[in-house]
């Protein structure tokens, strides 16, 4: 399948958008119904108590996954919301 970039996607976010982003400790309200949640972008398991960011949409992720994400993209991976 050939790649075909798109000419309108947003570009990176701000190194200051980027930092603004709030900080959260992962709860257990977070975990999923099999007592789980992890990081959508790297896929690895989270644990209680574990630092986060959350992006405004509500969506969060370990904070060096997200930051390196939002290098190259202005939006949120799960809802394309812009930050």
């Amino acid at each position: 399948m050939e790649h075909i970039p798109l000419r309108h996607a947003p570009g990176p976010a701000s190194l200051e958008a980027i930092a603004a982003l709030p900080k959260k400790k992962v709860t257990s309200e977070m975990f999923g119904s099999d007592g789980k949640a992890e990081c959508s972008i790297c896929m690895a398991e989270v644990n209680k108590d574990e630092e986060i960011t959350e992006l405004y949409c509500c969506h969060w992720f370990h904070s060096q996954c997200i930051g390196k994400w939002l290098s190259s993209h202005n939006a949120c991976p799960h809802c394309r919301r812009a930050i």
